[in-house]
């Protein structure tokens, strides 16, 4: 959290996962920026029924979906850019990550 009173102040940028709304605004397919090539699970939770919690993930074709949170898929960290922050390259992967105009 970058909020020390609810959090630990550990962060210099905010960074979560991804929700339900910003899965339907992302195109879906080969070109969708939420392909990773792994199942990832999303922030909004889906439902609870019978004792038993559904949430939102990301399929490995960037589809969204909702399964029982007892699968184990992964997590990837989510950041909102403001208007006027402009992205200027990378892939977001380790060798290649996101570079961001923050002088905008």
């Amino acid at each position: 959290s970058v909020n020390k009173e609810n959090g630990n102040g550990a962060l210099r940028y905010p960074v979560g996962l991804i929700t339900r709304q910003e899965q339907g605004l992302s195109s879906y397919g080969g070109g969708s920026p939420l392909v990773s090539g792994n199942s990832y699970w999303g922030l909004s939770p889906h439902s609870f029924s019978n004792d038993f919690a559904y949430g939102y993930f990301v399929s490995t074709y960037g589809i969204s979906g909702n399964y029982g949170v007892h699968r184990s898929y992964g997590v990837r960290p989510a950041v909102s850019l403001r208007t006027g922050i402009e992205y200027m390259s990378g892939d977001g992967s380790v060798d290649y990550p996101y570079v961001i105009d923050m002088d905008s």
